[in-house]
């Protein structure tokens, strides 16, 4: 090619294209550094880095230009050399390829979107809300996923470019960069392809739609997940993630720390401050004995996992079971019918199906209810779900269950089929529920090892000031000789059992594969949790009996201390806001939860310790010669438990903005504002640490998965593969829409 017959412009353009390529090549550098900007650039600069762009509080991306690049293991050595108590760590980012959530199934007579129509038993009642006049107007959604194609003639009057954001290429333009990504656009259709005489209508077809581009061929770093998850938080309202980890149904996938800390930016500041809602597909790996519960996303108690219920009202042949699913609703099966939505280069598509496509419905549905109702706060979004979902009506092989507060749970669908005139209906008369506190307990080692034989422990759970829970966790380091065939059991003190993880026939780790996790239960929701709570270990192999340990457990609760459906209780009375204990002088033993502006009754084992109430011994609270501090971090100082200065500053204790300490083993109030709590983070085996950026193999969460009569070969096979951080289910190994 001869150079000077090209134009300047063009030898310009083909010179920024070079370089921009070359920098793409470059490693970029994760750092967390709990100090100034300034004083982090100054590191990077040190180090040999160049400065890319800060991504959240405390984190900040460099790109490595040094011509042999870093590994990890300098990365590592230098931040030892350093020590800098401020530099928590350096991580080279991976882009990791997620598996979308989608069902698409090619029976090409669909017709009629039924899932949508009054005449489907029980209905989801989308119509009814729409002839109630909420249409979602007013109410932006975020599809983040693979891109959605703005100029489509169902969506381009809804789509806001302003809003959208790829965040792989890192330029304004959300629309799909590959011939073979559609599934952002199907679920685009799904929640609110516009109401006109083209292939579909949304479920919030007035709504806005936003394309958060996170899903690719090359996969996304947990960087670039985090800045998708808090992108534009004061414009958009519901963030639709249609996408996970491996559903494989053979390891664990926790979150990583950037991940978290997105999530509590987005409940705490999205929407001014009402917080951000954050909607999941709960997994496509039923046909692979998958468990939500392994889905670190899914089970995070900022999102609402949903999973997908068939035409027929069973569970469909993907859609994996947990305790953490919050509602269902309607997606494709086989053979049943599919779901039709917009689809790529302007076409539509009668073949959509998966979680991948229940979550955009719910999605929609939430746009619905917003549209009630705009000061809606993300946890009173989650209670209406569980007051208004229909678990009545379906199909005879859901277990329904009935928990301790009287509410109405299955494993496969949470508190039911959700329901969008329920939500509206309700949404024009609720009233904001309290801020919720938590009570974290110590871990109750164990260290037991048995052969096929029950491992049961107890755990007495006292001086919680929780009333009406939201969720529990459970954090467990366990093994098995086959792990896959323990099951694992929660008992509430009112006799709710959770199935908190299920059998897992395709996992077969053994002992030396021990997993220290956290699972996650919404089926005690609305009980007290003082009382004894019984956690079970059972050999559940059909075929072989197998070896257990369990080294250790712990529980953590989440809820209110005045009932939710009251509302708020007024500003000094018991659960009501406080700024010190004087507030509180109106309570009996008044005491203010310490910066958690909540008053309690401070007493039995509380007092009011510098103004606030603290439990004796927790941090922050009294000690002396007879009352030790519980946690082995804590000193007892001037008759307080502190953190002493070197620990505090040390990479496993974390300060997490929105909680207090008080409560049996460490109450902390989380309000809609800020909170504060010391907090000891526990590294899970096998991972970096807490501020790891090496997000786990994610896919869309569409189901173009074999039918069932194909399933053994493609577990033979290994089963879907992940696309990138947000991903797709699909065994083809690419990312499908939902």
């Amino acid at each position: 090619m001869k150079y000077g017959h090209l134009t300047p412009i063009i030898l310009l353009f083909l010179m920024y294209m070079v370089i921009t390529d070359a920098k793409k090549q470059l490693n970029k550098i994760l750092m967390q550094y709990k100090g100034t900007d300034k004083d982090a650039k100054s590191i990077g600069q040190d180090l040999g880095l160049e400065f890319d762009q800060s991504v959240l509080e405390d984190f900040y991306t460099f790109l490595d230009t040094h011509d042999e690049q870093l590994k990890q293991s300098d990365l590592d050595k230098k931040v030892r050399e350093l020590s800098d108590r401020k530099l928590k760590s350096l991580q080279i980012e991976k882009r990791i390829k997620h598996d979308i959530k989608a069902v698409t199934i090619n029976d090409a007579d669909w017709g009629n979107q039924w899932h949508y129509r009054t005449t489907q038993s029980p209905s989801m009642n989308v119509y009814n809300a729409w002839d109630k006049g909420f249409t979602g107007s007013g109410i932006t959604i975020g599809i983040v996923d693979d891109g959605v194609e703005f100029d489509h003639s169902d969506l381009a009057a809804n789509y806001v470019s302003s809003y959208s954001y790829d965040f792989i290429d890192d330029v304004s333009n959300g629309d799909h960069k590959d011939v073979s990504e559609t599934h952002g656009t199907n679920c685009a259709g799904v929640a609110a392809a516009v109401k006109n005489t083209d292939c579909v209508i949304g479920a919030a077809y007035d709504a806005s739609i936003a394309s958060l581009r996170i899903l690719g061929n090359q996969g996304a770093t947990a960087s670039e997940e985090a800045m998708a998850l808090t992108y534009k938080l004061q414009n958009i309202d519901v963030y639709s993630n249609s996408w996970g980890p491996s559903d494989a149904g053979t390891d664990f996938y926790d979150i990583n720390t950037i991940h978290v800390k997105a999530f509590e930016k987005g409940v705490t500041q999205g929407r001014g401050g009402l917080g951000a809602i954050y909607t999941w597909a709960s997994g496509n790996g039923g046909w692979n004995h998958d468990d939500c519960n392994a889905d670190g996303y899914a089970k995070s108690i900022y999102t609402i996992a949903v999973a997908a219920m068939s035409e027929t009202t069973s569970y469909t042949w993907y859609s994996e079971k947990c305790s953490a699913i919050l509602t269902a609703a309607y997606s494709g099966d086989v053979p049943n019918q599919q779901i039709a939505t917009t689809a790529a280069n302007d076409t539509c598509v009668s073949t959509f199906s998966g979680t991948s496509s229940a979550c955009p419905v719910a999605s929609g549905i939430i746009a619905q209810t917003l549209h009630a109702n705009s000061s809606l706060t993300w946890r009173d979004i989650q209670h209406m779900i569980v007051e208004t979902s229909v678990s009545s009506g379906l199909h005879a092989n859901i277990t329904v269950s009935t928990n301790g507060a009287g509410k109405q749970f299955s494993q496969y669908f949470g508190f039911g089929l959700i329901d969008a005139e329920g939500m509206v209906d309700t949404a024009a008369t609720w009233s904001t529920v309290p801020s919720y506190t938590t009570c974290t307990y110590p871990k109750s080692t164990v260290d037991r090892t048995t052969f096929h034989t029950t491992i049961t422990e107890t755990y007495e759970a006292d001086n919680c000031y929780i009333t009406y829970l939201e969720w529990v966790e459970v954090t467990l380091k366990y093994a098995g000789y086959y792990r896959g065939d323990i099951q694992v059991d929660l008992q509430s003190p009112l006799s709710t059992t959770s199935t908190i993880f299920s059998r897992r026939a395709l996992d077969l780790n053994d002992l030396s594969s021990e997993v220290e996790t956290t699972f996650m239960s919404v089926h005690f929701w609305g009980e007290d949790p003082n009382g004894t709570w019984t956690l079970s270990l059972s050999d559940e192999s059909p075929w072989a009996d197998t070896d257990m340990k369990l080294d250790f457990w712990q529980l953590k609760f989440y809820g209110t201390m005045t009932d939710p459906l009251s509302g708020t209780p007024a500003a000094g009375s018991l659960g009501g806001s406080c700024s010190t204990s004087d507030d509180c002088m109106s309570v009996t033993d008044g005491g203010c939860l310490l910066d958690g502006k909540i008053c309690v009754e401070c007493n039995t084992n509380y007092r009011v310790v510098n103004s606030f109430c603290v439990q004796d011994g927790w941090t922050n609270g009294y000690c002396d010669g007879s009352i030790s501090c519980v946690f082995s971090t804590d000193e007892c100082i001037d008759n307080v438990c502190k953190v002493p200065e070197d620990e505090s500053s040390s990479d496993n204790t974390g300060v997490i903005v929105g909680a207090v300490l008080g409560g049996a083993a460490g109450l902390a109030l989380i309000g809609g504002g800020s909170f504060f709590m010391y907090k000891k983070f526990s590294t899970p085996k096998g991972r970096v640490g807490p501020v790891s950026d090496q997000p786990t193999n994610t896919q869309y969460r569409a189901s173009d998965h074999p039918q069932p009569h194909q399933q053994q070969q493609v577990q033979q096979d290994g089963g879907f593969n992940n696309e990138p951080p947000p991903s797709y289910n699909d065994s083809s190994g690419g990312a499908h829409p939902v």
